[in-house]
């Protein structure tokens, strides 16, 4: 498995744990929007994995970008 497949992997494992986590807590896409400072249409891209194909629009397309995204999901669904 390449590095970016086994990346690719990763990610689409934890988005699947942080939303899972958010219907479980029965939150809104609003709601962790407002807890993470994400807009709600980040918030929604980010569960559907849009953010994460590669794109001019992402920072020097750097990994670290979209990390960071689900860092702020996976506090915001644990701090409460």
């Amino acid at each position: 498995m390449s590095k970016t497949s086994e990346r690719e992997e990763i990610i689409a494992q934890l988005m699947e744990l942080i939303q899972d986590e958010r219907l479980r807590q029965k939150l809104s896409l609003n709601e962790v929007a407002a807890r993470s400072g994400l807009s709600h249409t980040m918030v929604m891209r980010v569960e559907k994995r849009e953010d994460f194909l590669p794109s001019v629009a992402t920072p020097c397309n750097c990994p670290n970008y979209s990390l960071q995204k689900i860092r702020q999901l996976g506090r915001a669904l644990t701090d409460v």
